[in-house]
């Protein structure tokens, strides 16, 4: 099986990228991060080989956190955008 790759970003309400955001992937069998990725100065972030499944994903950046659900499969991150408010 090949090695999949994900990618997904970061944007403000506004559609600004969130550079240095900490984004981590919960499953619901594991009270710890699966996944803890940084994103970079485009707000971009990476996945290397994820596991299929439903997340809740965590996005902090400093005091600022917010929770949004996802999913991984075939065709990636869905949804590979993450909007935070602020």
């Amino acid at each position: 099986m090949a090695q999949q790759r994900v990618s997904g970003r970061v944007i403000d309400r506004n559609g600004s990228p969130q550079a240095r955001c900490v984004v981590e992937f919960f499953s619901n069998q594991n009270p710890a991060p699966v996944y803890r990725v940084t994103a970079n100065e485009g707000g971009q972030f990476y996945l290397d080989n994820p596991r299929p499944g439903p997340y809740t994903v965590w996005v902090r950046h400093g005091a600022r956190q917010q929770q949004v659900s996802v999913s991984i499969n075939q065709q990636g991150l869905q949804p590979s955008t993450i909007v935070v408010n602020w």
